[in-house]
Formats: structure tokens, C-alpha cells, sequence
């Protein structure tokens, strides 16, 4: 990158650094021009000239804020398509603001909480300290206060963009309008109304990420591949970072990766962000990228038709791809025992070490793979289930431990991404905005590995809006719960999140666990489309014959119902001796009636009324086997 290119985006992402000062000296909206001038005065004189200059309206002119060269056009214009719609065009001149300052959430209606003063202002000065660093004594150059603003995310996340229109943090609006300022200036537009500049929008998403992950349902193999994907994506984002900049990647993760483009180079960065995703898979897995080209006005005004559009794109370029025929295994050939496609050319060579790292695989032995499936299993860790299984049997008292296999999946997520579920709650899918969604869902799904970690278990993967995850049996209800608690307040009670869990003994084959914790989502998950609520399904595996899998598991039941079931498994484990529950159950077994008649008279012999009524419930309803799996789910 020039000078020249830096000078640009170094006025674009710290055009608004002003608003920070601004509002802590409680000046009228307006004025933050003028003070994004004195932030950067010191840094870089000709910096600070141009940044303040990227607003066009009549009541900037008092401050020399209005754009004059074509660098000050661009930033104007990056600054106008980055926020949207969603800023109204009057005059901002009114009155002043100040602390506390609203902070929102793409997913909530209004402000979540205010940042006072003091957070402001420590805010602030840990951005200034930022950019300064340790040169104190010169100026700095463009692209040096491009890369310190690069740093500042960890900041200027905690502020919003706009305190109208709270939802978007600062950051997201800074680093959009660079992305969107470079990829006009690389283009040769020098100024202009959204309506005569162009750019393009890039989606590469790889084929059939699940099945790429789950084809080998081995613990090795699965964290393998996961990191593999994670990898893939890391480095097609990457490729885009080196040559744009990484603020033009709008959301990378989960095997998608999504950014903006000049149009003049768009197919070059497609072929080496593609050839960089399937490096790091070993052919493995391949990614399918398409592009559109949006008007500025377009991308302003309807960034989520603009999404819709490239999303259908998308697809039909996949289903393009599924039509070439795989390349089958020849005759005589044996085909690689971890993904049956491509012929076997690898031992797997330590595979009696298989019983150190996976205790519980049913048939250790030599595994001849692909080269591809062979690098995979390489990168992956062993997933000790044993030390899970003993935390287990430690906490309940037993010899043999139980783990919980948890298959979590994040609802309607895609709606948000595309922009659909924005406009359903009556805002704009604006640019800033789903980046700023995007960084949110990725924290979210970093916390689910930390509730697991709280409940000593280990995260399998963890990426996009799925996780995998192996706890201690007795926890694994409560673990789901919490995830699915966790995920649903993190977004504010917009999305949902579905969960499969199966509870095996440690040494349990743990292929056919993850293969009915798949199941089990599949079947919590229809009902939450149906209804729209998260729910989970759960299976308690006894065995690991034909009666293993003769059990159909339980529910799907919403979150609450679970909270519920939970709530009463506890209180007939206080009330209830487990000899007197075991009548219970197998009165209910033969004949209802006579169990309604048992508790009626448990009631009278002083069972509590909130439990009696419960175990009637469950009985009438036909589900007291229900409430009985909960309790040995959980050791109760």
C-alpha cells in the first residue's frame, strides 16, 4: 500500500475520534468535527485537516469541515454509506450532549446501559495512549496512526457511533467507513453522490462445512477438522487483510468469510482467498466464493437486499458445484476409512496411542487415510474423555463416570446476517450494523466455551454458531441450560439456541454418541422452527448394542420446560426416597390410575402440594418417565 492510500484510511477510521472529547465536554453533536482536529493536531497536522473534513451539510462550514480535496470527498462519502440510513439529515446543531452516554445492541429495541463519565473519559485517554505509544517526541505518519487506530477496537467498542442510534459501537462505524473509503480510492473514484461509486460485496463459504466436520465422528478427527475450518477461514481472511486491509472483512468465521472489494480486484483476491482457504484443509474441504457489485446508494440504503441478493447468488453457485461429479474411488482401490472418498495412501502410524488419547474407541487399529484426512487427524488433539468420566464418578461417588455429549446450535441466525431479522424489528441492515452484529455473535460463542470450562468439561469446537462440547454427565443438563441462557441474554432475547445431548460411560464408543447427539439436535430443532423457541432433545444411552440405540431419547423441550423438569427432579430427590419414586414409577408403568391414587395419598400423608401436583401432572400427561431420565441424567 502507498502513502497515499494510507493518508485515506487514516482519515477514515479515526474521522469521529472526535466524538469521544465532544460529548465528555458536553458540546452539541456538530462540534465533534472540531475537536477531531485537536485529537489529531499533535499526531499529524495534515491528518487532522483532512479527517474533520467529512461532512457535507451547511452547519459544518462554521468548522471547516466540509470536504474539499478529493481524499475529504471520499472519506464523506465512505462516512455517509457506512452509517446507513439511519441517521436522519437535519441539522445536528441542537442541543448538547453529555454523560452518561446510551450504549445499545444490534438485537434490543433501546439502550442496554450508560457509559458515565469517568468510563468515557478513561476510555478516551486509553485511546489517545493507543495511538501515541512511545513516540512522543515526532509526528507520526499515516500509517502509523492507521495501525495504532487499527488497535483500538478493545476501546472504542465500548462507545457507540451515534447516541440517536445507539447500537453501533464506534468502532464498527470507524472501521466500515475505512473499508468502504479504500475500496473506492483503489478504485479511482475521487468523489461523487452513493449513487454514481460502486464496490463490490465478496462471500466465500465452504461446501458443506458440517459434513466436511462430522464425516469422521472420532474426537480426533473432529477437533482436527474443526481447527482446520478455523484455520481456512483465518487465512482466506487474511489474504483480503494483507492487500485491502483487515477492517474491509465485514465477518469472518464458521467457514464464511464475507468482505468488501474493489471491483478492479475482486476476482484476483477471490482466487487467492479461495487457494488459501483450501491450503489449510489439504483439499479437503473447498469454499465456494461469489460476488456482487453494489451501488453506494444501494449499499446505504439496502444493504440487506444487497445481502439477499448476493446470499441467493451464493447458492446457486453451490448447488452449480454439486452438480460436478466426485472423483470415486477406483477398482481394487481401498478407499480412506475416515471420509470414503479419496483413495488411502496413509497408515495412520500411532494408532495404538489411540487408547491413551480415545479410551473409548470400539476398534483400535491401523487406519489407512488420504493424505487429506491424514494431515487433518495430525492437527487435531486428543480429547481425553477419561478425565471428564473421572470428574464424573468423583462428584457422584462411583467407580465408572458418565459424560454429556453436547450438540449445540444457534437458531435463525442467518436471518440477522442476511439482514431479514433487522428488518423485522424495524431497522436498517446498515453496514455498520451487521459488522457489529457479526463481532457480537463471535463473542457470544466464545462464552459458551467458558460456561463449559465452568462446568469442567472441554470444548471439541466451537465456531460460526455451533459448539460441541463433552461435561461431566451429572452436569450436562445444567451445562446446556446455561449455554442456551447464555447465548439467548447475549443477544437480548432475539435468538435462540437448540441443543442435542446424549450421556455415555467414559469408555462408551464416542462415534455413535456424536452420532445421536447430531440426531438429537436435528429433532430439537425441528421443533424450534416450528415454534420458534430454542429446545433440547436428550438420550441416555445404557449400552452399546442394538438396545443402546433402541432408545428414542427425550423431548424436544422448550428451555423452560427443561428449567421446570430440572426444578422437580430436585424436588422429588429431597422429598421422595428413591425406593418411594421407584414405586412410583413402576406402579405408573402398569396402570396410571393407581399411581394418581399413590400420590394423592402421599399428599395427605404430607407431600408438598407444589410437588404432588407436578408428579400428577407428569402422570396424567403421560410423562413420568420423562421427569425419570432427568433425575439419573443428572445423578439425582
Amino acid at each position: 500500500m502507498d502513502e497515499e492510500l494510507y493518508m485515506v484510511k487514516a482519515c477514515a477510521i479515526l474521522h469521529d475520534i472526535g466524538k469521544l472529547p465532544c460529548w465528555l465536554q458536553g458540546e452539541p453533536p456538530s462540534r465533534h468535527v472540531k475537536y477531531t482536529y485537536d485529537v489529531l493536531k499533535d499526531l499529524n497536522h495534515e491528518v487532522a485537516l483532512h479527517a474533520r473534513r467529512h461532512h457535507d451539510r451547511e452547519v459544518y462550514a462554521a468548522y471547516d469541515a466540509r470536504p474539499e480535496e478529493p481524499l475529504e470527498r471520499i472519506v464523506c462519502l465512505a462516512d455517509t454509506i457506512a452509517s446507513g440510513a439511519d441517521r436522519p439529515e437535519e441539522e445536528e446543531a441542537g442541543g448538547p450532549v453529555k454523560p452518561p452516554i446510551p450504549l445499545g445492541h444490534p438485537l434490543a429495541t433501546g439502550p442496554i446501559k450508560e457509559l458515565e463519565e469517568g468510563g468515557l473519559r478513561k476510555v478516551f485517554l486509553e485511546a489517545m495512549g493507543v495511538l501515541r505509544g512511545e513516540r512522543l517526541s515526532r509526528e507520526l505518519s499515516p500509517r502509523e496512526l492507521y495501525e495504532g487506530a487499527l488497535k483500538l477496537e478493545g476501546s472504542l467498542t465500548q462507545v457507540p457511533a451515534d447516541t440517536r442510534f445507539p447500537d453501533v459501537s464506534l468502532w464498527d462505524h470507524l472501521r466500515l467507513t475505512s473499508a468502504i473509503a479504500t475500496c473506492l480510492w483503489l478504485d479511482g473514484y475521487r468523489g461523487g453522490r452513493p449513487e454514481d461509486v460502486s464496490l463490490c460485496l465478496v462471500a466465500l463459504d465452504a461446501d458443506s462445512v458440517a459434513r466436511f466436520i462430522n464425516r469422521s465422528p472420532r474426537p480426533r478427527d473432529l477437533s482436527g477438522r474443526s481447527e482446520a475450518v478455523k484455520a481456512a477461514t483465518k487465512a482466506a481472511a487474511q489474504v483480503v487483510g494483507e492487500a485491502l486491509g483487515r477492517e474491509c472483512v465485514v465477518f469472518a468465521g464458521g467457514g464464511n468469510v464475507l468482505f468488501m472489494s474493489p471491483t478492479k480486484v475482486a476476482d484476483e483476491l477471490i482466487s487467492k482467498a479461495r487457494e488459501a482457504f483450501e491450503s489449510k484443509t489439504y483439499g479437503g474441504l473447498t469454499a465456494t466464493a461469489v460476488k456482487l457489485v453494489v451501488r453506494g446508494d444501494e449499499l446505504k440504503e439496502a444493504f440487506n437486499e444487497a445481502l439477499r441478493k448476493l446470499g441467493d447468488r451464493l447458492r446457486e453457485a453451490k448447488l452449480a458445484r454439486r452438480a460436478q461429479p466426485q472423483v470415486a474411488v477406483g477398482r481394487g482401490e481401498e478407499a480412506c476409512y475416515a471420509c470414503g472418498v479419496r483413495k488411502a495412501t496413509r497408515v495412520y502410524e500411532v494408532a495404538v496411542k489411540l487408547l491413551d488419547f480415545e479410551p473409548y474407541d470400539a476398534n483400535p487399529r491401523p487406519f489407512r487415510l488420504c493424505e487429506s484426512c491424514y494431515r487433518l487427524r495430525q492437527v487435531g488433539r486428543g480429547i481425553s474423555v477419561d478425565e471428564v468420566a473421572k470428574v464424573d464418578a468423583e462428584e457422584r461417588g462411583v467407580e465408572e463416570g458418565v459424560v454429556a455429549v453436547i450438540k449445540a446450535d444457534g437458531d435463525r441466525v442467518g436471518r440477522f446476517i442476511g439482514g431479514e431479522g433487522f428488518r423485522e424489528m424495524g431497522k436498517r441492515a446498515t453496514p455498520s450494523r451487521v459488522a457489529t452484529f457479526s463481532r457480537l455473535l463471535d463473542e457470544a460463542i466464545r462464552e459458551l466455551s467458558r460456561v463449559v470450562g465452568r462446568y469442567k468439561g472441554v470444548t471439541v469446537y466451537a465456531g460460526g454458531d455451533d459448539t460441541l462440547a463433552i461435561v461431566p454427565g451429572y452436569q450436562g443438563l445444567k451445562c446446556a441450560l446455561e449455554m442456551a441462557e447464555a447465548f439467548n441474554r447475549l443477544t437480548h432475547g432475539r435468538l435462540t439456541m437448540s441443543a442435542g445431548v446424549v450421556f455415555v460411560r467414559g469408555d462408551f464408543p464416542m462415534y455413535i454418541a456424536l452420532e445421536e447427539a447430531h440426531r438429537m439436535l436435528g429433532r430439537a430443532k425441528d421443533r424450534a422452527h416450528s415454534e420458534g423457541l430454542g429446545c433440547i432433545c436428550f438420550q441416555l444411552m445404557r449400552g452399546s448394542g442394538p438396545s443402546a440405540m433402541a432408545w428414542s431419547g427425550r423431548g424436544p423441550y422448550t428451555w423452560v420446560e427443561l428449567k421446570e423438569l430440572l426444578y422437580e427432579a430436585e424436588l422429588v430427590a429431597k422429598s421422595l426416597e428413591p425406593s418411594q419414586f421407584r414405586k412410583l414409577l413402576s406402579t405408573y408403568r402398569r396402570h396410571r390410575a393407581e399411581a394418581l391414587s399413590m400420590i394423592r395419598h402421599w399428599m395427605t400423608r404430607g407431600l408438598r402440594f407444589r410437588l404432588g401436583e407436578a408428579l400428577t401432572r407428569h402422570v396424567e400427561w403421560g410423562r413420568l418417565d420423562d421427569l425419570a431420565e432427568v433425575m439419573d441424567a443428572c445423578a439425582m
